[in-house]
This record gives structure tokens, sequence and C-alpha cells, in this order.
């Protein structure tokens, strides 16, 4: 990395080269960042110098080329790797970031060894501004992180960490690692408690809580924030006081669960129960936006409620609950991901495959058996 000069850079690009591309594109970049590309396009790719908070600044034709791809990092949210309970988290400040894993409004122009990016977003939340910089790719597939107001911040607080020396500099390898701490790279702890205690201390920022043994909710009742909850190893907890809150996820591994409490809940989306005591499924036909279910480890008494859940996408249950539904009713919901759960035979399965889809190449079967062991 040659000092005093700008020749180890990509030669800039001319006005026309950009209209060019960002006609490909589908529209303008931010004007700071179009700036910067009439600077120089890109550093240098795969051997760059890593000039964007250690991330490998791309050139204006492979951003477009990337904005284009597969968004691989979001492919366990399409339906045929759908994750139940893959909840986004806001991003803080609140408002200013829109809750979701990518959006087409999100550009991005550089890129780590490890999936993730840097992009401009033009499309913000309410309280955002065109032109923000966030973060979001593999490791931020419960939402992006905001990471600066403008790119002319994000190079300015870079500067700033150059003048008071925090940067290592490799020159046989040509990288230069600009240390700005300030940066936001992860999501506070605040967001995410394990203890009823830990997040009601944090009522205004929790966003999950994954507790065990916990028997009362009421201390959470006015968390404005709570999107998943999930509860295990208690004999049962009382679920009115999430009634108030945006809750979207909720998994129960509990010795009883009462859902009544949630009856008409205007923001449930996703259930899993476990659970050896009778479940009345009941109270879950008037939430408006549930979509998904998961009652494979369930004893349920009315399973011929589920017929009445016509917004229902995702159901996983036994064989065994499987026929015990068809046998009830032949109007099910349109589901899209009918899911069978627990060992059966090759027979089975073939049966029950053939109850769902048309055979065409719209439909398909994903069969998962075995162990997964972890290596030493």
């Amino acid at each position: 990395m040659p000092e005093g000069d700008l020749e180890w850079m990509p030669a800039p690009l001319e006005a026309a080269e950009i209209d060019a591309l960002e006609q490909a594109l589908g529209f303008g970049l931010p004007g700071d960042l179009r700036a910067l590309y009439a600077v120089a396009d890109g550093d240098g790719g795969d051997d760059g110098a890593r000039l964007m908070d250690r991330h490998l600044w791309f050139d204006l034709e492979r951003l477009v080329a990337r904005y284009h791809s597969d968004p691989w990092w979001v492919a366990g949210s399409s339906w045929r790797n759908h994750h139940l309970h893959a909840v986004r988290h806001d991003a803080i400040p609140y408002g200013i970031v829109r809750r979701s894993t990518r959006r087409p409004g999100w550009i991005p122009f550089a890129e780590t060894t490890g999936g993730d990016f840097l992009a401009v977003d033009l499309d913000p939340a309410e309280g955002g501004r065109p032109g923000q910089v966030i973060r979001v790719g593999r490791n931020y597939d419960d939402g992006p992180v905001y990471v600066a107001d403008s790119m002319t911040t994000l190079l300015r607080l870079q500067l700033e960490a150059l003048e008071r020396g925090e940067y290592e500099c490799d020159v046989e390898n040509g990288e230069l690692w600009i240390k700005t701490a300030s940066l936001p790279d992860r999501r506070p702890s605040a967001l995410r408690h394990s203890s009823v205690q830990e997040a009601a201390a944090s009522l205004d920022d929790v966003q999950e809580l994954v507790a065990t043994g916990e028997t009362d909710l009421e201390p959470l009742r006015a968390a404005r924030r709570l999107l998943r909850v999930r509860l295990s190893d208690a004999a049962s907890v009382g679920l009115a006081a999430l009634c108030g809150v945006p809750l979207e996820s909720l998994e129960l591994d509990l010795g009883s669960v009462d859902l009544a409490p949630l009856a008409e809940h205007p923001t449930l989306r996703t259930v899993t129960v476990k659970t050896a005591a009778p479940l009345s499924l009941a109270p879950l036909r008037s939430c408006p936006q549930l979509y998904g279910l998961d009652l494979s480890h369930a004893s349920v008494r009315d399973i011929e409620v589920l017929a009445e859940m016509k917004g229902l996408l995702y159901l996983s249950l036994r064989y065994e609950q499987w026929l015990e539904l068809w046998e009830c009713t032949d109007s099910l919901p349109s589901l899209v991901v009918p899911v069978l759960a627990g060992t059966t035979t090759p027979g089975k399965l073939a049966e029950w495959a053939a109850r769902f889809g048309d055979g065409s190449e719209s439909h398909d079967v994903q069969y998962y058996s075995g162990q997964l062991m972890a290596s030493e």
C-alpha cells in the first residue's frame, strides 16, 4: 500500500460510466456514494484495503451484480427452508430502519469475508434518512443494524479514527484496518433476556425472552417491544400479561398450557406448544395474524379447530394427528408448508405426501432423518 498517493486504488469512474451502471441498477445512488466512485472504483476487490470498516468495497459493476443476484443470506426465510419462529428485531435507534432482512431499497456496497455487508438504505423507516448505512447479511438474520446516517458520516468517523491512530496497516498484504469501535456492530444485550426479572428491568428495550422455570409474566405487561417469548421447564404459566404486548412468536414447553388469554391477540403469528396435558386450540381461532403452528409435541383435544383457521400456512403435526384431522374435516386451510413430524415409515410418508400438492414442480417434499453429531 504505497504512501502519499492513490495509485494503488482502482481508477475513478467517469460520470457517464456511473450513469450507465446506475441505469443497470435501476435507480440512482446516494450522492455521497456516487461521489466516491468518482474518486475510486472500489478499493481493489478481494485484495483491497478494506477501507470501509474492514469490509471490501465493491467496484460499481460488482455492486450492481450483487444487488441483482440471489440474496443467499435470507434463504432461510423462504418457505423452502422456513424457520417458524424467526423474528425480525427493531434496530436501535428505534424507528430508523425497517424491520426486515432484505428490502429492494437496501444496496450492499461492501462485504466481509464472513458474508456480512454494509448497505445504503434508500427505504428507511419513518424516522430514518435515505442513504443511511446499515449492516445486513449472514450474521444479521434477525434484522439489520444501524451504522451511520450517511456515507459521509461513515467516512468522517473513519477519518477521525485514523487521526487518533486507531488503525493497523499490513503493508505486505495491502490491508488497512481502521478501528472504528464507535460504529454499531451487534444489538445491545438489552434486547434479549433469559429471565423475567432481567427483562422487566429493560421494559422499553426487551424484544425477546427465552427463560426456564418462570411462572409469573406479570412484570412484562408493559413491555412495548416484546416480540418473542420462549418458556420451558414449568408446570404452567399464566399468559394474560402477554395480551397487550406486540408478541409475534410464542414457544411453550410446559406441563399444561391455557391459551385462552391469547384470544384475539392482534400480532401473534406463530405458536409452538409442547405439553402432555390436553390442549385447546379454540382461543387461537380469533388471532388475525396467526399463520404458523407446531403442535407435534402436544396433546390436542379439539384438533378440528384447525379447519377454521383459514390464514394458517404452516402446520406441523405427528402422523396420527394428521389422520385425526383428516377424519374430522375435508376442509383444511391452504397450507404452504405442511410438516410431518416424528418418525414414520416410508409408506406412511408417501401416503401423507400424496394428500398435498399435485406432483408438479411447484410442490416438493423434503424428508429428513438421522442424527446430527457435533464434531470434536
